[in-house]
Formats: structure tokens, sequence, C-alpha cells
């Protein structure tokens, strides 16, 4: 069975929906239609009921997604096998990523690369996604992990997984549950990112939404988001892996934003040839990556409610 076809399949299935599915894989729809039919054509099952909001599993799609989450774990860990079955992969990698992210996601892979390839020295850039390009780019880091990345042909973009987008306030807000979107427009806002773009990540996606928010502030660090809402500045809306940090205690409050996702990618830039050192790392990204959509990780646990 085709690991490609699964990982799509996977994909359409979390989305509910093949338009989103195509832009989080950096694929044209027909391309992944004619995947799934494929898929379809090979287990002799029809996997999705199409409907005017999306898709939606079939019984034999769901038997097919518990097998396929299980597979695509196993596949990632036997391909960093291979790479370390030959010579010992040596060397400096460089990987870029954001603040927010480098705990939760980064410490596991550290660990493991110390056990699997103690030959391979890791530097980690922290930084926001158009310097993180920009380095890429450069050639002054191999591998970076972006969020919600802008089309483009300079880069190569392996979707990871997605986070979910938290509002934080003071306790006294009392946030809990799920927060419409549409609601945002209400509070003083301390949006995640600046750099060279014009636009947030979250002020783009409100703009295709066709909803207007207005930022009382940009920032590059969760902790200083999260420290101006402990100050009373505004509220903070921060992905999921932010809130993996002890600043975060009984005096907040948060709300997970109903629409609002944070698609992390692992960008490559497109004209580049990966060395084994490089290749053993992203692979040891990936696996954590697939831990942490299945749940599989505490990492991404939410510290205070």
């Amino acid at each position: 069975m085709d690991y490609r076809k699964l990982r799509y399949f996977s994909v359409v299935a979390r989305e509910g929906s093949l338009h989103k599915a195509t832009e989080q894989l950096h694929l044209s729809q027909p391309a992944l239609t004619r995947a799934i039919q494929d898929l379809e054509a090979d287990v002799d099952a029809k996997l999705f009921i199409r409907h005017a909001r999306g898709v939606t599993l079939t019984d034999e799609g769901s038997v097919l997604l518990e097998h396929a989450q299980d597979l695509l774990v196993q596949a990632e860990r036997a391909r960093a096998a291979v790479i370390s079955a030959g010579t010992n992969p040596r060397g400096v990698v460089s990987i870029g990523l954001p603040p927010s992210l480098s705990i939760a996601l980064m410490v596991p892979v550290v660990t493991q690369l110390a056990s699997d390839f103690p030959l391979v020295q890791l530097n980690m850039h922290e930084r926001m996604m158009p310097d993180l390009l920009e380095m890429l780019s450069n050639e002054r880091i191999d591998a970076a992990i972006v969020g919600n990345p802008p089309q483009s042909d300079s880069f190569d973009f392996r979707f990871l997984f997605t986070e979910e987008v938290f509002l934080v306030g003071p306790a006294s807000a009392a946030l809990v549950g799920n927060f419409p979107i549409a609601a945002l427009k209400e509070y003083p806002l301390i949006f995640p990112g600046s750099g060279i773009r014009a636009f947030s990540w979250v002020e783009e996606k409100m703009r295709s939404l066709k909803l207007s928010l207005t930022a009382k502030f940009r920032v590059e660090s969760p902790s200083l988001a999260i420290a101006l809402v402990r100050s009373g500045q505004g509220f903070a809306l921060l992905p999921r892996s932010a809130l993996h940090t002890p600043a975060l205690d009984g005096a907040f409050s948060m709300a997970a934003v109903e629409g609002l996702g944070l698609d992390r990618y692992l960008a490559i830039n497109s004209e580049r040839i990966m060395n084994k050192a490089v290749t053993s790392v992203v692979n040891l990204i990936a696996q954590q990556a697939i831990k942490l959509s299945l749940g599989q990780s505490d990492a991404l646990q939410v510290s205070s409610q």
C-alpha cells in the first residue's frame, strides 16, 4: 500500500475537506482526488462520503484510518532505521523553528538524536517564519519548521500537524471550552509574530474569512505575550505549543478558538540535496510530529485551564 496515498488519506480524514487538505499538502485537488481514488481501488472500498460541507469517513474508511495511523508511525521509524543501518550519519545540522514550538517538539527529538545518531551535532535557531525562510534561502540552515507558510517554488513544504489556537486572558475572563472566532473582534488582541511581513498568520487567516481584527500588539515571544496578558494589556492568541510553559498558572483562563488552526510544515530548500545527517534529523522531527498529531505525546498538553 502506497505510503504517500495513506498520508494524503489521513490528512483528508482529519480535515473533513478535500479543499483544506490540498492547502496543507500543497497539491492540486485533481491530484489529491486521483490519489484517494487509487487508494479506494487498492482496498476495494469507498472511503469517503462526499457532501456539501466536505467529506466524512465511511465505515471502511474509519477502519483504514485506524490502521493507517499506526502504519505512518512505523514507516517513519523504518526510514530512520534504514538510515542508521548504513554509515553512521555525522556532521552539523542546523534547524530553524519558532520559539513556541522549540520545547514541545525539539526536546524529544534531541533526546532521540543523542541515542540514535550520536555523531550528529544539532544547532537550533529560534526565529519567526520570515526570518527562517530567509535563512533557509541563504542556506544558513538546513531545514525549518514554519506555520501557515506562503506558496513558494523555492521551498518544499512537508505538512507535519495542525495546532489548535487559544485565546488566553486573565482568570476573571472565565474563558473555557471553545470560543467563536467571530467574537475575537470584541477583544484587545496580542498577535503572535511580526517579522518583515505586513500581517501575521492570524491576520491573514482573518482576512481569508472576511473578518476584521485589530492587533493591539504584535510580539515574537510567547513569553512576552503571556506577560502582557498578566499585566492586563490584552488577550493573546497563541498556539497550543506556546502554552507548554510554567508561566501559565491560575491567573489565566483560556479557550480554543473555533476554526483557527496553525498548520506546521517542515520546509526544505528545493534546490538543496539533503545529506544523511540532515535526513536523519528531518525524519526524527517527522516521527515526533506524528506523535503530536495523534495525541501520543503529552508535549502539547495545555498547562492551565
